[in-house]
């Protein structure tokens, strides 16, 4: 990736190093995809136990019974489906809102502990169902007129950088003489295998993913070659980022 120079005007490793980049991050997710079962958030219920399980298996062993009596609409059997299905849903009942108690005392608990970060996890587990609602900004509502809202606004408060043309060229002019003092290329190992692992091991566990769908349990739970790749992937950035800096040029954005 390495073995062809850039010269003053383009440099031609930028589109090598987000092919790297988008090989590294397809694989990982591909594998998430292949590997992880994606199931709604509620769909579990942290209240089942084996109890429960017994009593589902009954009523379905007895709905079966019944069918194939013929469905009758009286009788023994149907007296059976029927106290076995209203046992199964009791249970369930029963234990969902002994659930539901034992998790309003571990909140009121937390609470008196002060142990707030713990206190807003249950809190959210409980209460924190997402609710649909339509954007509204400054009465728009549909997306094409909200982004030319933004572009309005924003054309406003911004300025072009550019407009200062004096004081672009002279940091332009700084930068130059300063990364022409030094061969950046030579150091392509700034980044060893274990500062990738440490910087993985300081990301926290639960958090939202990047633009690219990865999150830190995408790294954690591959397989450890990845590291290797990251560290190679890195060098590589830090190297070539000296040049593209020299030619006031940043085309690369990395997110981990």
């Amino acid at each position: 990736m390495l073995s062809t120079e850039c010269n003053d005007v383009t440099c031609c490793h930028g589109d090598a190093i987000s092919a790297y980049y988008n090989c590294i991050t397809a694989v990982l997710s591909d594998c998430a995809n292949y590997c992880i079962p994606i199931i709604n958030n509620d769909a579990l219920k942290p209240y089942w136990t084996d109890e429960l399980t017994e009593l589902k298996e009954a009523s379905i062993d007895a709905h079966r019974v019944w069918i194939n009596c013929g469905k009758p609409k009286a009788g023994f059997i149907n007296t059976l489906r029927i106290h076995c299905k209203y046992k199964y849903k009791l249970a369930v009942r029963k234990a969902d809102e002994e659930f539901k108690h034992r998790i309003d005392d571990e909140i009121s608990e937390l609470y008196l502990r002060k142990d707030f970060d713990k206190f807003w996890h249950k809190w959210k587990n409980k209460f924190g169902k997402c609710q649909q609602s339509t954007t509204h900004i400054n009465g728009f509502t549909k997306d094409k007129d909200i982004a030319n809202e933004f572009s309005s606004h924003l054309s406003g408060v911004c300025y072009n950088s550019y407009d200062y043309a004096e004081e672009f060229e002279k940091c332009k002019s700084d930068m130059q003489n300063l990364f022409l003092q030094q061969d950046a290329c030579k150091n392509d190992n700034l980044f060893s295998v274990s500062d990738i692992e440490q910087a993985i091991d300081s990301l926290k566990v639960g958090e939202a993913s990047g633009l690219d769908g990865l999150s830190k349990e995408h790294i954690t739970f591959s397989h450890p070659a990845i590291v290797i790749h990251l560290k190679i992937l890195y060098n590589i950035i830090s190297c070539i980022s000296m040049v593209l800096c020299q030619m006031s040029l940043v085309k690369v954005s990395v997110y981990l």
